[in-house]
């Protein structure tokens, strides 16, 4: 064999290793993102669904608020803002939405204590109720994306879609899912 011979069959060994490089690296990266928009997924999960149905429960007798009851659902509303302020980029909806909880969950707590107006008391638990039940209507409307936008041939993968979706809509890839929880939790 002559040295060009050598030459070129060194070049294509490089560039066949370095292909197989690229392809490990790439695999990885979507890995890496499926998993952080999984996170991105239950925390969202918790945000407007868990947390709605917990404040829902806890104000559905409004004659009969258990103090002790209320103060819990305000411990796991900043639960979830914690989770939402530290692994949720992008949804800063989401974010407002919790904290607005927490104010209304903590003034009613007060009303509660200070043997407030029966009528001041009832406009502020119809509005808590209204604000979590639009939150439960967001994430419905989520879920009803998702099934136009899966494709049903690729059944296996549809976990991994949706995950790799709220990662994309978290780092400003996309904005699907802002817009409906922007609209949903207007």
């Amino acid at each position: 064999m002559r040295k060009n011979e050598i030459l070129i069959i060194i070049l294509i060994s490089i560039i066949i290793v370095l292909s197989i490089f690229n392809i490990y690296q790439y695999k990885k990266n979507l890995e890496i993102k499926i998993e952080y928009g999984q996170r991105i997924r239950h925390i969202e999960q918790i945000a407007l669904v868990i947390v709605p149905r917990r404040v829902l429960g806890e104000l559905q007798d409004s004659n009969n608020i258990d103090e002790v009851g209320l103060a819990e659902t305000i411990e796991h509303v900043i639960t979830a803002k914690s989770f939402a302020y530290s692994g949720v980029r992008g949804f800063s909806q989401v974010t407002s939405f919790l904290d607005n909880t927490e104010k209304d969950l903590k003034e009613l707590r007060k009303l509660i204590k200070q043997n407030g107006k029966e009528k001041e008391i009832d406009i502020l638990i119809q509005k808590i109720k209204k604000n979590q039940e639009k939150s439960l209507k967001t994430y419905e409307e989520i879920e009803k994306f998702f099934e136009g936008y899966m494709n049903p041939i690729h059944e296996e993968k549809e976990e991994e879609k949706k995950n790799l979706l709220w990662y994309k809509n978290s780092a400003g890839e996309s904005n699907e899912l802002i817009k409906i929880i922007e609209e949903g939790l207007k």
